[in-house]
C-alpha cells in the first residue's frame, strides 16, 4: 500500500506552524509506531522493537523525535526507559489524487 499524499493532524494546544512539522515528521513507520504505543503500552523500547520487528536504534531515534514534539515522555525504571504517551493524536490519512 502506498503511503497517502496527505497526513492530517488534529492535536490539541499546537499552533499552525508545529502542526505542519508534525505532520511533516509523521512518516508511515512513526504513525505505525505511535499507533502501537497507545495499544500495546510496551515495558520496554527493546520489547517493542521487537513486537514491531525493527531494530531497536531505529525505533529509539524514532522515539526521540516523538519526544521532541511532546508526544511521548520514558518512565525510568531501573536501567529500563519506557515510552509514555502523553498526548493522543487523531491521525486520518487521505490519498490524494492527481
Amino acid at each position: 500500500m502506498p503511503f497517502p499524499k496527505s497526513l492530517y493532524m488534529l492535536v490539541s494546544n499546537t499552533n499552525i506552524m508545529e502542526m505542519f512539522e508534525l505532520m511533516e515528521m509523521m512518516t508511515p513507520k512513526r504513525v505505525e509506531l505511535f499507533k502501537m504505543l497507545s495499544e500495546f503500552e510496551p515495558h520496554s523500547i527493546r520489547e517493542l522493537a521487537e513486537v514491531m520487528e525493527r531494530d531497536v536504534k531505529n525505533i529509539w531515534d524514532d522515539l526521540k523525535l516523538l519526544e521532541n514534539f511532546g508526544l511521548i515522555s520514558f518512565q525510568a525504571e531501573g536501567r529500563i526507559r519506557r515510552p509514555i504517551v502523553r498526548k493522543q493524536i487523531i491521525i486520518t490519512l487521505v490519498e490524494v489524487r492527481r
